[in-house]
């Protein structure tokens, strides 16, 4: 019986102690890029929404479903538009990024 238990203790610390490296991993070695872009307007948008998980909080200070919701939100109850040159994703984004950045719409 002991040597059961000793070798299901031993398991037990190999399981934590892989999950424990696959964290260390994915954290610290294998993180996906989070200032990449080229891009502007919508491409840039996307890339924000589709990328690192952080990105969009740092840009928007929101979470990406958030950001989308509010979209949705914006577009069914009060009607935002956009126009010939811009989309409604595009205005919302460069709102949220001046309001979070603390800066002015030249640099958006």
């Amino acid at each position: 019986m002991g040597n059961s238990e000793d070798e299901e203790e031993i398991d037990q610390l190999i399981c934590v102690c892989g999950r424990l490296i696959q964290v260390y991993l994915e954290n610290y070695v294998l993180k996906t890029p989070c200032m990449t872009s080229s891009q502007t307007s919508f491409i840039w948008l996307m890339e924000v929404l589709q990328g690192n998980k952080s990105r969009c909080y740092n840009m928007f200070r929101m979470d990406k479903h958030v950001f989308v919701m509010l979209l949705n939100d914006l577009k069914n109850i009060y009607k935002l538009k956009g126009s010939r040159n811009i989309s409604s994703a595009e205005i919302l984004g460069m709102f949220l990024y001046i309001l979070g950045q603390g800066i002015g719409n030249r640099n958006a």
